[in-house]
C-alpha cells in the first residue's frame, strides 16, 4: 500500500556518458512478497530501515536477511524478490532506488557476486544513503535543470562501491569517510546553514535539505558532529557577528546579516555565548589589531 513516493526520471542526453535515468525515494507498507522484480538497466536499491530480507536470480535461492542501510546493486535483466521476512503486520519500508546505464567503463560486473548478478554493501556510515537521498532531492526539486548534479553525485556513489572492503564474494563493506573530509550530510547542512544565515533557519528546513526524517537528521548529525543542528547554526551565527563586530559594522546591521531578530537579541546572545557585551568584544578586537571601524560606525551604536 503506496505510502509516499518522490521521483524523477530524466530525459536523458544521447551521449554514451550520461548515464543516470530514474531516482525515486519510496516509503510503503508491504506485507506479501513482491513477486519476480527485473529492470532493463541497472539498479542500486537501498533500504533505510530493517525487515525485509530478499532472494535473486531463482525462486529456489535462499531468503537473505536485509538490514538497514544496505545497498544492492543488481546488473540488468537480473530477476530478484522482496518480501517482509514473517512478518504478520505490514511494516513501513524507506527506501531509495536508482536505475542507470554502465557503458562498460564503471566496471560494475567486477563486483558482482557468480552467478547471483548482483552484490550488496553495509553501508554502516550512511555514506551511499545520504548521497542517493541527495540525488532524489536533486530529482525532485530541481528536475530537469538538475541532472547534472545529480550526474556528479552518482559518481561520488560509484567511487563509494569500488572502494569498498570485500568481505567475500559479492558481500563489501563500505569504507570509513576520512577524518578530515565531513559526511556528505553534514557538508550538505553546513552549507545550507552559512547560505541562509540572515533568514529564520529551523530543523525541518535541515532535514528538507538533507532529505532525512527530522530525528534522523538529529540523532545522525550530532553523532557525526558531536553538537545539535541548531548549535551548529547558532556557532555560524556567533562567528559572522564577531567577525562584523571586529569590521565596525553597526548591531542593527549585523543583527540582519547574522539572523539575528534585533540588536536586543544580538546582545543577549553574544553576552551568553561569549561573557561579554559586543562592545567590549568590538574594543578587545581593534586593541589586538583584529579590525578597524569604518567611517559610518559609531560607538554609540553599542550599548
Amino acid at each position: 500500500m503506496p505510502m509516499g513516493t518522490s521521483s524523477y526520471t530524466w530525459r536523458t542526453p544521447t551521449e554514451p556518458e550520461a548515464t543516470v535515468f530514474h531516482a525515486a525515494e519510496l516509503k510503503h507498507r508491504r506485507v506479501h512478497p513482491s513477486g519476480e522484480l527485473r529492470h532493463r538497466l541497472w539498479v542500486l536499491d537501498y533500504n533505510y530501515t530493517p525487515g525485509e530480507r530478499v532472494r535473486v536470480h531463482s525462486v529456489s535461492a535462499p531468503w537473505v536477511e536485509r538490514p538497514a542501510r544496505v545497498a544492492h546493486l543488481y546488473a540488468p535483466g537480473v530477476p530478484y524478490w522482496e518480501d517482509m521476512a514473517r512478518n504478520a503486520r505490514p511494516v513501513l519500508i524507506h527506501c531509495a532506488f536508482l536505475q542507470f546505464e554502465d557503458p562498460g567503463f564503471f566496471r560494475l560486473r567486477d563486483l558482482l557476486s557468480v552467478p547471483g548478478g548482483y552484490a550488496r554493501f553495509f553501508d554502516e556510515e550512511g555514506l551511499v544513503g545520504e548521497l542517493l537521498a541527495e540525488i532524489v532531492r536533486i530529482a525532485v526539486f530541481e528536475q530537469e535543470a538538475g541532472y547534472w548534479a545529480a550526474y556528479a553525485r552518482f559518481f561520488e556513489v560509484l567511487n563509494c562501491l569500488h572502494q569498498a572492503e570485500r568481505l567475500g564474494a559479492g558481500e563489501y563493506r563500505l569504507r570509513a569517510s576520512q577524518p578530515d573530509t565531513p559526511p556528505v550530510m553534514v557538508a550538505q547542512v553546513q552549507r545550507y546553514i552559512h547560505a541562509h544565515l540572515a533568514e529564520r533557519i529551523t530543523v525541518a528546513d535541515l532535514a528538507r535539505e538533507a532529505g532525512m526524517s527530522l530525528s534522523a537528521l538529529a540523532h545522525r548529525y550530532r553523532e557525526l558532529t558531536d553538537e545539535t543542528p541548531m548549535t551548529t547554526v547558532r556557532r555560524a551565527r556567533m562567528d559572522l557577528a564577531k567577525g562584523l563586530l571586529a569590521k565596525g559594522y553597526r548591531l542593527k546591521e549585523i543583527a540582519r546579516q547574522a539572523g539575528f531578530a534585533d540588536e536586543f537579541h544580538l546582545s543577549k546572545t553574544f553576552k551568553q555565548v561569549e561573557g561579554m557585551s559586543p562592545r567590549a568584544y568590538r574594543q578587545r578586537a581593534l586593541a589586538e589589531g583584529e579590525g578597524t571601524p569604518p567611517g559610518g560606525a559609531d560607538a554609540a551604536d553599542l550599548p
